[in-house]
């Protein structure tokens, strides 16, 4: 038990008075014949805690969680040792059958595990932010937990979280796998083949996914009903939601129920809220949506998307904004989509939409060809709707149209509202399942417009739409025209809508015979190479995919009951390809900045495959960035320019002078960030200037041009002289950057390789080799940074553009060579447990330092053996010394105070200085290497163990040899050469992998 406070733990032993035994059974009560009473002891020997928290045991092995002291302890055979790793009021512990811990890292709102075989931890669940999130789904360290102070583990592995701060637990499960194919524009999309693969695509909402089958009401109840739940969970019930690509291939999804009531959803359809996402291609059919907010039969929400070929058939509710496609839309289009069905709801509510909000002068707002069978009617209980009787809008098509209010005060108008085109309601009283005449009452009485709800001032544009009169609804449209039943068949009713490819007459309804409907469309077939087995993109839960022959993505949408469905073949098109991205503007190039506005970016796929962004910061753009930034206090407009899978060979982004005068005069810097650069142009770079400024931005993707990069550096006189004779080595991808922004100060920030960790010896090699426009070549020092998501990057200062790209610098910071140093053996293996003896030591002290010639005389060296070759230089320069009886043991392990002696004679060597005072080690007083391990130890060479003692007589692994050594010489895993093979007995997961393997030679 854990003894909280008094920093103890108990545990409990059976109590037996003597006065109460009997000859038989010492541990049976007289009095009554009951099983033993327990008291507690202290464990012996387990002293020195703080505040004990919890505290588990499984093979003779005590774990403790010390809160006091933000320490978690094993204790066995009375030896008392630190758990490795860094926590913040551990509070509960748990260890499963193989022997992990998993602990509640309470403070950091995390949960770490410590894996049995190596002794490292890694987070396993919690991002570190206390904020409240859903977690149905989620990835588990994308998860926000708040305050767990629980943690439980099962036989079978399933891990429990007891997460305090959110008043729930929490239940972690093993990731779902998709299989994959990629299409055409080298797009990878997740095959859906059935409802389970449906549900996961809550796991990472970021992907993109592909209906490849029908999935049948029966179907879907069956797996639900193994989930213990008998309604859907919208994927997306966030704010965040969804912001990937959804292509339901032309199949249908039957029989979607989501019971808002029972599964709290606030935002209820097949997606919560979809994010700058697409959604295409699908059918969903008889589907019960309910939900406590905003409700719709795709999504209750959408902002910033793209809605095209979605059909929709079935009844919707909610307590907010209600529609059958979606229940508010913000600067999203729709296209070729429709709803028949029931609709309900308060506040706005429509047959397709339920509420248009557009506030992005930049958005496709346009919602267009799209049609509506449906009924409107109040929610079934008034009294949910009595509070906003007054402010509720209904119509036919959509609820209402708001627009986001800009310029002078009083002003009314959008710089770009939502366009009506070509869309139709037809609303039947008659229309649904319950009694018909008290549908008519609810119609006309509840029925704001027939068209439109409520249309904002000043109208919208609207082109062509119009509304049937056919079942007797009263009221008019300022968006849409009254047709007559007759009208309404006869397809020169419809000016300019396009029945040749879009629309037909040829509906099946005999209600609504002669109506138009959809035809079936043409859609682009992309091929189907399978995944690169080596870069899956789907993150590190899913496993590379086989190749296999999937069905044909996209496929051609399923066709509705309505409407008539002729055959379509497939087309490919021919020339570029255009389309539109949305980007943020920031008020600070922080990753999680505050969006103050949003641009468009235009990109472009020529036939040549290669991608092309275009992107304007115009006048009236900067004035609202520049009105936003004042409220929220700040002075930076950061760009940010997507490219998440890293498709984009240039970017072309101009600013108009007149823009760029608006940023100066209010002392704005602006930022330009993409996944390969951080621009930073202070105000002062832009004042006065007197045209137009640019910047193209082209990354450097080949891997031979880096190379040709690498060896132009190499063959330049000056160059070589500046980097000290010493080797260049291309890290990062280089970067073109080029602009008319010339002569004037500018911060550029690149990207360090990914996964990369530096010490301070290794980020004095690293520097920038820059090649000038204008012919010249530079080699320039940089300065690590931390960039905004937490990656490092080096930082230059530049005032002017050319060529950019990160190299390591073998003799800059210090003499020692940081190259690969160390063999395996022929076996492919490396032995990293196996010590390491003096002749392998002489030999790498050989290597590190170039020394090569020189002779020493010791009696256990035959002269022209392997060791006298590597041992007579090592002595000779006095880095290695013999013993007093005049051997050398070349054989002999070599111990940590001999291997701290040693390379403490290097530091002069390495660059290195100590970076903090020494604290020593607790067993080393007195001892002749206490200097040089003090030395290695403000230098960050050596750390020693966690109880505080370096042991100085132990015998030093390869491994730890490595590790001490690189950190000497500056050789970090993202220089490993090409060619360091694996080694059979050093798995990915082992602590030095990533050290081994940058300090082994190529085989």
């Amino acid at each position: 038990m854990a003894g909280g406070s008094e920093g103890v733990v108990w545990k409990l032993v059976p109590y037996a008075d003597p006065s109460t035994q009997t000859d038989g059974d010492p541990n049976t009560n007289v009095s009554n014949g009951t099983a033993p009473e327990f008291t507690a002891v202290p464990v012996v020997g387990l002293t020195g805690l703080g505040y004990v928290k919890d505290v588990t045991y499984r093979n003779g092995a005590l774990y403790v969680t010390d809160a006091e002291k933000d320490k978690v302890y094993k204790f066995q055979d009375g030896i008392l040792s630190e758990v490795e790793g860094m926590y913040d009021d551990p509070t509960a512990i748990a260890i499963d059958t193989e022997g992990n811990l998993y602990i509640a890292d309470t403070g950091h709102n995390q949960i770490q595990k410590v894996n049995a075989a190596t002794g490292k931890p890694e987070v396993i669940a919690g991002n570190g932010n206390a904020a409240p999130q859903g977690t149905n789904g989620q990835i588990a360290t994308q998860v926000s937990l708040n305050h767990p102070e629980g943690v439980a583990v099962s036989d079978a592995g399933t891990v429990y979280i007891a997460d305090t701060g959110a008043n729930r637990v929490v239940r972690m499960t093993e990731a779902y796998t998709y299989e994959q194919q990629k299409d055409a524009n080298g797009e990878v999309w997740n095959l859906i083949k059935d409802a389970e693969g449906l549900d996961h695509m809550r796991d990472d909402l970021l992907r993109n996914y592909l209906l490849t089958t029908d999935i049948s009401k029966n179907e879907l109840e069956t797996y639900l009903h193994t989930q213990d739940r008998t309604s859907w969970k919208p994927v997306g019930e966030d704010d965040a939601g969804f912001r990937g690509k959804f292509d339901g291939g032309g199949h249908a999804i039957d029989g979607l129920k989501v019971d808002g009531q029972a599964e709290g959803s606030r935002y209820a359809g097949l997606f919560g809220t979809i994010n700058r996402a697409t959604v295409k291609n699908v059918s969903l059919t008889n589907v019960q949506i309910s939900a406590t907010g905003k409700a719709g039969g795709l999504t209750g929400d959408a902002y910033g998307s793209r809605i095209e070929r979605v059909w929709v058939e079935g009844s919707v509710s909610g307590t907010g904004y209600s529609g059958g496609l979606v229940g508010e839309l913000e600067n999203t289009g729709v296209s070729q989509s429709y709803f028949k069905g029931e609709v309900q709801g308060s506040q706005w509510v429509g047959g397709l939409l339920g509420h248009v909000f557009a506030s992005d002068e930049a958005a496709d707002n346009t919602i267009t060809d799209n049609y509506v069978w449906a009924r409107i009617a109040p929610a079934l209980s008034s009294n949910d709707f009595n509070s906003a009787s007054t402010s509720r809008y209904t119509g036919g098509f959509v609820g209402g149209a708001t627009y986001y209010v800009s310029g002078s005060a009083g002003s009314s108008s959008s710089t770009n509202p939502t366009i009506f085109k070509n869309n139709y309601s037809s609303i039947d009283p008659t229309f649904g399942t319950s009694d018909s005449s008290e549908l008519h009452a609810d119609v006309t009485q509840g029925v704001t417009g027939p068209f439109e709800g409520q249309s904002g001032d000043p109208l919208p544009p609207s082109f062509s739409n119009y509304w049937d009169n056919t079942y007797g609804i009263d009221g008019t449209s300022k968006l849409a025209s009254e047709l007559t039943n007759a009208e309404m068949k006869s397809p020169e009713s419809f000016k300019d809508w396009d029945f040749q490819n879009i629309w037909t007459t040829e509906t099946k309804d005999l209600a609504r015979l002669g109506y138009p409907v959809f035809k079936a469309h043409p859609v682009e077939e992309p091929t189907t190479p399978p995944v690169d087995p080596t870069n899956p993109p789907t993150g590190p839960t899913n496993p590379p995919v086989e190749p296999t022959n999937p069905p044909t993505v996209p496929s051609n949408p399923s066709t509705p009951s309505t409407g008539g469905t002729p055959e379509a073949t497939p087309s490919t098109p021919s020339g570029p390809q255009t389309s539109t991205v949305t980007v943020d503007v920031q008020n600070s190039s922080a990753i999680d900045g505050t969006v103050v506005s949003l641009l468009t970016l235009t990109r472009t796929k020529g036939t040549d495959g290669v991608t092309k962004d275009a992107l304007q910061l115009t006048p009236a753009k900067a004035t609202e960035i520049i009105d936003l930034l004042k409220k929220s206090g700040s002075k930076t407009a950061a760009i940010m320019l997507p490219d998440p899978k890293d498709e984009v060979s240039e970017w072309n982004v101009s600013v108009p002078k007149n823009a760029s005068k608006m940023l100066t005069d209010e002392g704005v810097e602006l930022v330009i960030m993409n996944p390969n650069v951080r621009i930073a142009v202070p105000t002062s770079s832009l004042t006065d200037l007197t045209d137009d400024l640019y910047f193209r931005l082209i990354p450097v993707k080949s891997t031979a041009t880096s190379a040709e990069i690498q060896q132009r550096a190499l063959n330049n006189p000056e160059i070589v002289k500046t980097a000290n004779g010493g080797d260049i080595t291309v890290l990062g991808r280089p970067m073109t950057i080029e602009t008319n922004l010339q002569s004037r100060p500018v911060t550029l920030t690149l990207p360090l390789p990914k996964g990369s960790t530096f010490t301070a010896a290794q980020q004095k090699k690293l520097g920038v080799y820059i090649e000038h426009s204008d012919g010249t070549k530079q080699l320039v020092r940089g300065t690590v940074v931390t960039r905004e998501d937490g990656t490092p990057g080096l930082e230059i200062n530049v005032n002017k553009f050319s060529t950019f790209t990160i190299v390591n610098v073998s003799n800059w910071g210090g003499t020692l060579n940081a190259k690969p140093y160390i063999l395996g053996y022929k076996d492919g293996s490396f032995k990293p447990e196996q010590d390491i003896v003096r002749s392998e030591l002489a030999a790498i002290v050989s290597r590190i330092t170039g020394v090569t010639e020189g002779t020493a005389s010791f009696s256990d060296v035959k002269n022209g053996s392997w060791a006298s070759t590597v041992v007579g230089p090592a002595a000779a320069s006095g880095i290695m010394t013999g013993y007093s009886d005049g051997t050398f043991k070349p054989n002999a392990s070599i111990t940590r105070g001999e291997l701290a002696a040693a390379l403490a004679k290097l530091l002069p060597q390495s660059g290195l200085s100590a970076s903090a005072t020494a604290a020593g080690f607790g067993d080393l007083s007195g001892h002749w290497a206490a200097s040089a391990a003090a030395e290695l130890q403000a230098a960050g060479v050596v750390t020693g163990y966690a109880d505080g003692s370096f042991k100085p007589e132990q015998a030093v692994t390869r491994a730890e040899a490595v590790t001490m050594i690189n950190r000497l010489i500056g050789l970090d895993a993202s220089m490993t050469v090409p060619g360091a093979s694996e080694w059979s007995d050093v798995a990915s997961g082992y602590w030095a992998h990533d050290a081994i393997r940058a300090a082994s030679m190529a085989r």
